[in-house]
């Protein structure tokens, strides 16, 4: 996995790992069976040991209330029914970075009839696990949601559940920081998706840094320099087309086909929590900033 041997090297951070494992081991409502380089990514992208227990402990409880989003049974990349819902859009980690060192994320929707929002919430999850796992040290994630060929079933195909699904995921669960969300090529009834839907949910600060724009994807340009971005947008980028990109992404998923199988042992079991009514996540634990910048 590109990035995380470097920072395995650290010793300041291997020290904090086996802190993290020790937490671990004191938790018996949750997963023991984690290898070093799922907690790398929650170190390094949270810079705080405790910071990093409640982001952990919010993956794994996701995977306990939402085990159908993270079982093997949807997220084989090598099945035929995920395979088929992979055409409904791309999905994509762009190979270079912003000035500021962010990852950027895209989704194109291509076939809306297609569209289903369980399938995009998996499929969406799956790249961004990998990513946080290839690129423990980016200091920020920027999201960007091409909505093109979206009309008003949105509101039935991705509803509250897959909605809540998404912003529980992006907000708690992953130690990627998002820095900003760039939705383009909005319908007219997105306002209503948006009230409805989204703001209810989002977290203010989460909120705040999402941008819903009618515009096409020339808006993209406001936010992102142009030599990053695909050569197939408008304007042309430097980087491969969103279609090249697209399917190495789906050849890196299938190269990640056994983490996903043991993903979906993740879940805690909630008989076996410990009553922690201090909610310290481990009271054995202390607040440091970690010296991974």
């Amino acid at each position: 996995m590109e990035n995380t041997t470097n920072t395995l090297g650290d010793k300041k951070t291997e020290e904090d790992i086996q802190r993290l494992r020790t937490w671990l081991q004191k938790q018996p409502h949750m997963p023991q069976h984690v290898d070093d380089e799922l907690l790398v990514p929650y170190l390094c992208g949270t810079k705080s040991i405790e910071i990093a227990k409640q982001k952990l402990e919010a993956f794994f409880i996701m995977h306990t209330k939402h085990p159908d989003s993270f079982s093997f049974r949807f997220r084989d990349p090598l099945d035929p029914q995920f395979q088929d819902y992979c055409k409904m859009g791309q999905m994509f980690i762009l190979p270079n970075t912003t000035p500021e060192g962010y990852k950027v994320f895209m989704a194109v929707c291509l076939d809306f009839d297609k569209f289903d929002g369980f399938w995009s919430n998996v499929i969406m999850s799956m790249v961004l696990e990998t990513a946080m796992m290839m690129y423990p040290d980016s200091p920020g994630l920027f999201l960007t949601f091409n909505c093109k060929n979206v009309d008003s079933r949105l509101m039935t195909k991705f509803g509250l559940s897959s909605t809540v699904f998404f912003l529980q995921y992006v907000q708690n669960a992953i130690p990627l920081k998002l820095k900003r969300m760039v939705v383009f090529n909005t319908p007219s009834f997105f306002d209503v998706f948006i009230n409805t839907f989204v703001k209810p949910y989002a977290k203010k600060k989460l909120f705040d840094r999402i941008i819903f724009t009618s515009k096409g994807e020339e808006v993209l340009k406001e936010y992102l320099p142009i030599d990053i971005l695909p050569c197939n947008i408008e304007g042309g980028g430097k980087a491969p087309s969103t279609y090249e990109l697209d399917a190495e992404w789906k050849r890196i998923l299938v190269s990640r086909r056994e983490y996903f199988k043991k993903c979906e042992t993740f879940a805690t079991d909630e008989t076996k929590r410990l009553p922690d009514d201090g909610n310290t996540y481990g009271v054995d634990g202390t607040f440091r900033v970690l010296a991974v910048d």
